[in-house]
């Protein structure tokens, strides 16, 4: 029993032991996993993203807060990213330096290294860089029987003649028409493409740099007039008319295929109104002239059709197969995802008409009578709001807003008498700025107007006037 009793007390004072040495141990476990802190940094910028020009500075001050008492030693990285390419900005603290990057959008990763212990943070942000060109108006003019392409970037710098400093060029006789053409979602495959009476020129729209020339463009050219350049609302074809057939190019669903030339006319029996009317997803639609109908053109198509219209209901406002009426002007109005509004103004013996289609169908037929529209029927250039159903219209030295909901006009502005309205256009990406160009007889000018939300001019005057053109035959937004 003495025995037993030994043993059990001998066990209990080693368990006591062994917690004693557990607990111990805790301890000491504890103490070992135990750490200060290393030193974190932040990072403080303005903002988190950035614009820029090609071949501008950029200058992004940064702030960087180190915790009390540390002093270290660091190193700065700014890299450029994007999903095939790295580009190292800079190596110092703050960002300033010239901007060389093709332009394009960019994830920005600004790293500081704390070279005591090797630790790296990271700040990210955006940077869009923009070519010297990035947006604007491409203005076609004429003076002693040569062509010239002027830019005027949305920040009003003026480039007189960026396709002469390019590539050491001249138009050999007068512009017809510049038009800048992307294709949704293929903004590399974008171009300018301008026009003469026997060639065509094409640039690359972020340099002017030449990409293609005639028949490099379009088969078989046989001279250019009547034209018009627009892709289909679907992206998946391209259309170019010109002297009254039509021709067709690839959209984005062939990426590789869109600078390729387009294809011969289509030929037909057929004169079209130099428009491309791309009011439906995958049909487009074209004016005939000739017999005074629409036309249509399905996507993937080669051919022309003649149009019907979408539904029985809208044979009530008018019939698309024989409209019998004579063309003069077709306007882009409001656009949706899978639809845009199109305002046709109609002439025939009794006089003229605004009519409508949206997707496949007509949705407007009304007459229009000087009486509620002064100077309508003598009006040849017309220019359609985005946002309102409001249709410009000039004549002579005058501009006048259209109502198309009250279907009545009013007069907006008067220039001299001496100055004659050559070109109107609005830019397509607001609606909100109105490009008048007028003639004087010896000099151009450029004139860009505000547009209120009520579609008048803000302070009734141009914002901006652009001299010492020559006569403005045409007028582009980029």
């Amino acid at each position: 029993m003495k025995g037993n009793r030994f043993l059990i007390y001998t066990i209990g004072y080693l368990r006591i032991g062994l917690i004693a040495l557990l607990m111990q141990g805790c301890s000491s476990f504890e103490q070992d996993f135990s750490r200060s802190p290393i030193g974190d940094i932040n990072i403080l910028m303005d903002k988190s993203e950035y614009d820029v020009v090609q071949l501008e500075k950029l200058n992004i001050p940064v702030t960087i807060n180190i915790p009390p008492g540390k002093t270290g030693r660091y190193a700065y990285r700014w890299k450029a990213l994007t999903n095939d390419a790295v580009y190292i900005l800079s190596d110092k603290k703050d960002l300033d330096t010239i901007i060389d990057l093709p332009p394009q959008q960019y994830n920005i990763q600004y790293t500081v290294t704390d070279l005591d212990n090797g630790l790296e943070f990271n700040k990210h942000l955006f940077l869009t860089v923009n070519g010297a060109f990035y947006e604007g108006w491409l203005v076609s003019h004429n003076l002693g029987g040569k062509g010239k392409l002027a830019f005027i970037r949305a920040d009003n710098a003026v480039f007189p003649d960026p396709v002469g400093q390019a590539n050491n060029l001249s138009f050999p006789e007068n512009l017809k028409a510049s038009f800048y053409n992307q294709v949704s979602y293929q903004v590399k495959y974008a171009s300018i493409a301008s026009f003469t009476g026997t060639e065509i020129f094409r640039f690359d729209p972020n340099t002017f740099k030449l990409t293609g020339k005639s028949e490099e463009v379009f088969m078989s050219p046989n001279g250019y007039g009547g034209l018009a350049w627009d892709g289909g609302l679907g992206r998946v074809d391209q259309y170019f008319i010109n002297n009254g057939e039509v021709h067709v190019g690839m959209g984005d669903f062939y990426p590789n295929e869109i600078l390729k030339p387009y294809t011969p006319g289509l030929g037909g029996d057929y004169n079209l109104f130099p428009a491309v009317i791309s009011s439906s997803l995958y049909n487009t639609f074209f004016y005939d002239n000739k017999y005074k109908r629409f036309m249509v053109a399905p996507a993937f198509a080669r051919a022309l059709a003649v149009a019907t219209n979408g539904s029985n209901t809208t044979l009530n406002i008018f019939n698309m197969s024989n409209v019998g009426k004579t063309m003069i002007a077709a306007e882009k109005g409001r656009v949706s995802s899978n639809s845009s509004v199109f305002y046709c103004v109609m002439e025939d013996n009794d006089g003229r008409y605004v009519m409508g289609i949206n997707n496949l169908d007509p949705i407007l037929y009304q007459k229009v009578t000087d009486s509620q529209c002064p100077d309508f029927s003598k009006a040849k250039l017309f220019t359609a709001s985005g946002l309102f159903q409001h249709m410009y219209y000039a004549v002579d030295n005058k501009i006048y807003l259209y109502n198309i909901v009250a279907n009545s006009a009013e007069l907006l502005y008067s220039f001299p008498s001496s100055q004659l309205i050559t070109d109107i256009e609005i830019k397509r990406k607001t609606s909100r700025t109105l490009a008048v160009s007028t003639w004087d007889g010896t000099s151009g000018n450029f004139n860009l107007f505000d547009i209120s939300d009520l579609g008048q001019f803000v302070d009734g005057a141009p914002k901006k006037v652009f001299g010492n053109l020559g006569y403005i035959i045409h007028t582009s937004n980029k």
